[in-house]
């Protein structure tokens, strides 16, 4: 997926799906899925995910904090992982992952 295509999607967590601060980041559980180890920069993402803030917006906040260079590009590959997978689902129509 391309960032365009995905920057109006609100993201929430699917069901079953939990995120656990660690000192290293956090563990992100999800339904079936293997746990994943995430890093401090992707716990940050992940906190912004809660179907208030379309991923445009969480890019801009972002920007705001971190370095612009990749930035998108990191975003669109995070995004569209958590998406294709079911981890992160639309507000606006969750109960379809996006394929």
């Amino acid at each position: 997926m391309i960032f365009e295509e995905i920057e109006k999607i609100i993201p929430v967590a699917a069901p079953r799906t939990k995120m656990r601060k660690e000192a290293f980041g956090g563990m992100l559980i999800s339904g079936n899925l293997p746990i994943f180890r995430i890093n401090e920069d992707a716990v940050a993402v992940w906190e912004l995910c809660n179907g208030k803030r379309s991923i445009g917006e969480i890019a801009r906040l972002l920007e705001e904090v971190y370095e612009k260079d990749g930035l998108i590009s990191r975003l669109e590959e995070y995004f569209t992982f958590y998406l294709e997978n079911g981890i992160l689902l639309d507000a606006k129509s969750p109960t379809e992952s996006i394929e």
